[in-house]
């Protein structure tokens, strides 16, 4: 199991035209109210990349249900592969491992 801070968590704060430099924020949170929850990725950009800075928000928000699913999905998938298709060896389906390789990255075991 990876170290990271455990989900769910959310996108909160949504920031208009920051003074400084006229962009906008999203914050990132635990789904625990304060002092528990916490800002877990602050994202921001210039205000002509708004859209992206909400959708990067939200896909950083989903990240952890995101890892769990495709542990589960990978687990059952080869599973599968091995007792239905008495798969010896899985080089047959590259994208499994493939899938082993986002799962490492995500957990800080490989670049």
């Amino acid at each position: 199991m990876s170290n990271h801070t455990p989900g769910p968590w959310k996108v909160y704060q949504i920031t208009e035209k920051n003074k400084k430099d006229d962009g906008y924020t999203c914050h990132v949170v635990t789904d625990e109210e304060y002092p528990k929850g916490f800002c877990v990725a602050k994202v921001h950009a210039n205000s002509i990349f708004q859209r992206d800075v909400e959708s990067n928000a939200r896909l950083i928000a989903a990240a952890p249900e995101l890892l769990e699913v495709l542990e589960k999905v990978l687990r059952y998938t080869e599973d599968m592969l091995m007792d239905e298709f008495r798969a010896d060896d899985l080089s047959d389906w590259p994208w499994v491992e493939e899938a082993h390789k986002v799962i490492s990255k995500a957990k800080g075991e490989s670049p």
